[in-house]
């Protein structure tokens, strides 16, 4: 029984936190730190234009050293470049392992997205979509993210219909297209994700 008992104990400390595994927090030298999916909003049958800001932009604080501005790159070290394109290279176990999530992105540029709507701040042109309000030719429309687990597979997918913050990033090269459509209709996926290789 204590063989048994230490055996649970020692089992219990040595799982790996929520913020271990890939992706891993990004020392400079680890290629499962940076990890590059595609992104887009897709509405009706057009996908919207791609998120803008790098967000990696640096001051000086009050010691002189430079510094990065936006407190949640800090945090998170997720951004895009204004390419459609994820750039997922965690900076804290805050954005690694099982933390890495689509709402990560999302929560790095303050989009709001629920089981209902869409909602982008004001430095992405403040669009709100949702399901009560968003119609395509008269038909009401469901908000779905398809996920692609890699983007040369693009037969290959599933779709998310809630909790989509939580939907995990599990490895390089993945695709999310945030979607209102009517139930049934078709996701592609954006044109960008093919640049995924360079």
């Amino acid at each position: 029984m204590v063989l048994g008992l230490l055996l649970i104990v020692y089992g219990r400390q040595s799982r790996p936190s929520n913020g271990s595994g890939v992706p891993r927090v990004n020392d400079g030298t680890n290629v499962d730190a940076h990890w590059h999916a595609a992104f887009g909003i897709y509405i009706c049958d057009t996908f919207q234009p791609k998120i803008t800001g790098t967000l990696e932009e640096k001051g000086v604080d009050s010691t002189g050293n430079q510094v990065f501005l936006n407190d949640k790159f800090k945090t998170f070290g997720i951004h895009s470049h204004g390419d459609g394109i994820i750039h997922y290279h965690p900076a804290s176990t805050k954005s690694s392992g099982n933390r890495a999530k689509l709402g990560v992105f999302l929560d790095s540029y303050n989009i709001k997205l629920s089981d209902t709507e869409l909602i982008m701040p004001a430095d992405q042109g403040g669009t709100k979509w949702s399901t009560k309000d968003t119609k395509c030719d008269n038909k009401a429309t469901q908000l779905t993210v398809r996920v692609w687990d890699h983007f040369n597979k693009p037969a290959e997918f599933h779709d998310v219909v809630t909790d989509f913050n939580n939907i995990r990033i599990t490895n390089d090269g993945m695709v999310f297209a945030v979607a209102f459509v009517p139930k049934g209709t078709d996701i592609p996926q954006p044109d960008w994700a093919s640049q995924l290789p360079t």
